[in-house]
């Protein structure tokens, strides 16, 4: 009876070390998969979407003060995202029009659209101009812009 206690000790031993060493095996191979994601986000980990409204045009379109402008989504965090839903609101947020949208920012990428336009019946008027979708990281995102009219004059705050 004494020699088989001899016998399993070893093997009890040998199986005990191989599972340490494949747990301390496991550890290190999660944490190099976790630093190869982490850089693999790095910079580019969250987006940072922002609306610049640029070359401002104005007209008078069906008694309305027409402000003919681009838009220029400027993607800077290094992760892209997509703008599903755009909303603009005029008469100081009285009169709004949503509509879904397909706009797609690259990553580190500006999508420039010209020749958008909004129009009011006001001469001084806040008019504001947003989106939100989501980002590749599955994030919700949502810009935001008002634009201050007066007569033919636009300013962007």
């Amino acid at each position: 009876m004494g020699s088989l206690l001899v016998e399993r000790r070893p093997k009890m031993l040998a199986t005990r070390a191989l599972r340490i060493c494949c747990a301390a095996l496991l550890c290190f191979l999660a944490a190099c998969e976790d630093e190869k994601a982490a850089k693999k986000q790095g910079a580019g980990s969250r987006t940072e979407l922002k609306l610049d409204l640029s070359s401002f045009r104005f007209t008078v379109e069906r008694g309305r003060n027409t402000y003919y402008h681009s838009r220029n989504y400027v993607e800077s965090g290094g992760m892209g995202a997509t703008l599903t839903r755009g909303k603009v609101c005029v008469e100081n947020g009285k009169i709004c029009v949503e509509s879904a949208v397909q706009y797609r920012v690259e990553a580190g990428k500006t999508l420039t659209q010209p020749d958008h336009k909004v129009a009011t019946t006001l001469d001084n008027d806040h008019i504001t101009i947003e989106y939100w979708g989501s980002a590749d990281n599955g994030e919700p995102v949502h810009v935001r812009r008002i634009v201050k009219t007066s007569g033919t004059e636009a300013t962007v705050e």
